[in-house]
């Protein structure tokens, strides 16, 4: 079964880093198998259930991403982004490919990628934003197991769902 921690993390003064971030848990190779199998799902479609969590593309706009007990949902409920959504996928991204970095590496390498690609996206600096940033990282176990680099870059609105993407909106 896989597990998405969430932690919490503060601005810096040089840059704005995520304020939350969700781990990616371990991934089986049988989860691994089956989140290749899942196609995307078509664009027309206003609410796509049971997405994995690691099929999510840049657009997407997620119904539901908090946490029960701390950890996020494996499986999440895509939306138009014309609908309530709490969170909205900016950016994704590969890590280098090598010998796993460690934890905090990992996490200080997503944070600079999600916040150096930000403003492509959103319009605004993430030093600067309103919104709440979040990101997907691979951990040691599906580093290694799925050879997973990738990292996953939501923004939402803090404390409340929205209606709207934020692209190019400034925020």
């Amino acid at each position: 079964m896989t597990t998405y921690e969430l932690l919490p993390q503060r601005p810096t003064r040089d840059r704005f880093t995520s304020i939350r971030r969700m781990v990616a848990g371990v991934i089986t190779i049988a989860y691994g198998a089956l989140a290749v199998t899942l196609a995307h799902h078509p664009a027309n479609e206003s609410i796509t259930s049971g997405v994995t969590i690691t099929s999510l593309a840049v657009g997407d706009c997620v119904r539901d991403m908090a946490p029960s007990d701390g950890f996020a949902p494996e499986f999440v409920d895509v939306v138009d982004c014309a609908r309530l959504h709490t969170d909205e996928v900016y950016a994704t991204f590969a890590l280098r490919d090598g010998v796993y970095p460690g934890d905090h590496q990992v996490e200080t390498l997503a944070g600079r990628g999600c916040d150096k690609r930000f403003a492509a996206y959103v319009g605004s600096s993430a030093a600067r934003t309103t919104l709440d940033i979040y990101f997907v990282t691979p951990t040691k176990e599906t580093w290694s197991l799925d050879h997973d680099r990738d990292v996953l870059c939501t923004v939402g609105s803090p404390g409340h769902p929205t209606k709207g993407s934020v692209r190019h909106s400034g925020r």
